[in-house]
């Protein structure tokens, strides 16, 4: 995956952007704004980047991608002062969505740049930080399918594919969670209270979106 950082000329904050989802979309949109340039990251390179500005002092950072690369940068900034601005550049946005932060990339920067930052809460699994939510079992089985068939196909068509497939492969895992051994089919973790009732399952309850549930370890978001 190609992960791009862009350094804003009046502020010191930098960019970097997923090489999938909706990648080039936004990169033709930022391109388009003359405070920023755009230089090519892998992610390793992209940590290390990070991880140098907050070492030089940066006080914004700001990253457009998907979920997974706002992860990798919110893993850096953690337990710092360092602020992340972010800009939706993935395939779905769950967590730019769940922020309510603009899905048009010039507002979103606007917001990146100018925007007054709010805590928001973080989780582990395998020590592992993610921002929205993290499965173990079948649905990691069912992404990687849908990611090999999204080359042949649509989308949708690809998502549906790849759930029959799972369903006909269906199969248990042994987890092992805090010391407790047991099989199951998949576990699901996500951030705050979640809805269990179709067609909502999964979306965080309303009230938790209005909510800033935080700790001093949280990284601050714009």
């Amino acid at each position: 995956m190609n992960n791009h950082m862009r350094q804003l000329k009046m502020n010191p904050c930098r960019f970097s952007q997923s090489g999938s989802g909706s990648a080039e979309r936004a990169a033709a949109a930022l391109n388009d704004d003359p405070r920023i340039k755009l230089q090519p990251l892998s992610p390793d390179a992209m940590r290390a980047a990070i991880e140098h500005l907050v070492d030089k002092g940066c006080k914004r950072i700001a990253v457009c991608g998907g979920d997974g690369t706002l992860a990798l940068a919110a893993s850096c900034l953690v337990g710092t002062d360092v602020e992340l601005g972010v800009l939706p550049g993935g395939t779905l946005n769950h967590f730019a969505a769940n922020l309510q932060i603009p899905t048009c990339l010039s507002d979103a920067l606007e917001l990146a740049i100018n925007g007054r930052a709010k805590t928001v809460s973080v989780g582990y699994v395998n020590e592992q930080l993610f921002l929205n939510t993290s499965s173990v079992g079948a649905y990691v089985f069912f992404v990687r399918k849908r990611e090999q068939l999204e080359k042949r196909m649509s989308y949708s068509f690809a998502s549906l594919t790849a759930g029959v497939v799972r369903l006909i492969k269906f199969r248990s895992a042994k987890m092992d969670l805090n010391g407790s051994l047991f099989r199951s089919p998949l576990v699901f973790v996500g951030i705050n209270e979640r809805e269990l009732q179709f067609p909502i399952l999964g979306q965080k309850k309303r009230m938790e979106l209005m909510a800033c549930m935080s700790s001093r370890s949280d990284p601050r978001v714009a």
